[in-house]
């Protein structure tokens, strides 16, 4: 007589019990940094900064009255956030540049605006802000009926 095995259940990877919270965002970040560092590396740079990540900022434009301009539009173009007709609330000591231990021959000026409102939404999440376009899909997702 031939008895029928019952089918094992798939095997699921398991975290050792000794990991605590600080030890899987560890292990979390360790693997989203590995997946950042080979998409990266495939991404053509248009500069020695290209994939970095930093505040917004650029190079002047001939329709840039003035470097408080620049900053203005490039705030605008690379994060979203509209300080149009805000003074600038202050200004950092400029900055040169320095790529691979050589000065690139590029000053680096860094304007700072006081905004009245949080300029997009976002959550706080354990200390790190999640906005944008990952702030927009979970949001999304949330407002998906349960059980559908």
């Amino acid at each position: 007589m031939r008895i029928a095995q019952r089918p094992r259940a798939p095997q699921r990877s398991r975290l050792p019990r000794t990991l605590g919270p600080r030890t899987i965002d560890a292990v979390a970040e360790s693997a989203l940094e590995t997946q950042l560092r080979q998409r990266w590396a495939r991404v053509p740079s248009r500069d020695p900064w290209s994939g970095h990540v930093a505040l917004p900022g650029g190079r002047r434009d001939p329709v840039d009255i003035d470097l408080v301009a620049t900053a203005t539009r490039e705030t605008f173009e690379e994060v979203g956030i509209d300080v149009v007709g805000q003074r600038p609330w202050g200004a950092l000591p400029s900055v040169s540049a320095v790529s691979g231990g050589q000065a690139a021959g590029i000053s680096v000026a860094a304007f700072l605006f006081r905004l009245d409102a949080r300029p997009f939404p976002a959550w706080d999440v354990r200390g790190r802000i999640v906005w944008g376009l990952t702030h927009h899909i979970l949001s999304t997702l949330l407002e998906v009926p349960r059980g559908e």
